[in-house]
């Protein structure tokens, strides 16, 4: 049996890699239109400081997965705490994730978002769309003071018109995470990426080639 794989990413280097220990499979193809493969998994060393396409971070909720990724880096890994930053009205920073520390906003913004957040009339809706989504965990007013914003922006496209898959495993923050945030407390949420992996060297194509590398 032969097999065919079209496009040369992380998806295609990593399922040859699974793939070619088969009795059955005698033949892998992959197929890229670009002159080198990696796809988004590419980095670019400029002066001995590498630059990855796009940003890249290395985390999953499926231990069984993080493990074969941190297997295949070998030594080439180091563990980091995130510690990203909102700036918000262009001279507030306020932790990720934003309900984190809604005591920051503005008294108005805070109370817009804490009310909206603990009467939600999105609640009970079935989201088919990522801003259906947000408007059902997060309310109104968080969605629309940074989450409708800030992935309009990143995704180039109303949330309208994008659908769940990229969000459906945020949870609803519950009631009294929001009420601890909006009194000053800290708090984490999404403590599966609290911390996340990265290469040492190489930036994250590193990743890519160490796959390469285990494939015959």
């Amino acid at each position: 049996m032969k097999i065919l794989i079209l496009g040369g990413g992380i998806a295609a280097i990593s399922l040859a890699k699974f793939l070619q220990d088969k009795k059955e499979i005698k033949e892998i193809i992959i197929l890229e239109k670009n002159e080198k493969i990696g796809g988004l998994l590419r980095s670019y060393n400029i002066k001995n400081i590498f630059y990855d396409v796009g940003p890249h971070i290395i985390f999953s909720k499926d231990k069984k997965i993080l493990s074969i990724i941190l297997k295949i880096l070998g030594k080439n890994k180091i563990k980091i705490r995130r510690s990203n930053k909102i700036l918000y009205d262009k001279k507030t920073y306020i932790k990720y994730p934003f309900e984190n520390e809604l005591y920051k906003l503005p008294k108005k913004d805070l109370k817009f978002a804490l009310d909206k957040f603990l009467k939600n009339k999105f609640s009970n809706i079935k989201p088919k769309t990522m801003k259906e989504f947000f408007l059902k965990n997060f309310g109104e007013g968080i969605f629309n003071l940074y989450l409708g914003p800030y992935n309009n922006k990143i995704w180039k496209m109303n949330t309208s018109k994008l659908d769940t898959q990229m969000v459906e495993r945020i949870p609803r923050p519950p009631d009294e995470d929001i009420i601890n945030s909006a009194n000053g407390a800290i708090t984490e949420g999404y403590k599966h990426q609290l911390y996340f992996h990265y290469p040492k060297k190489g930036g994250i194509q590193s990743l890519f080639d160490a796959f390469q590398k285990k494939t015959k």
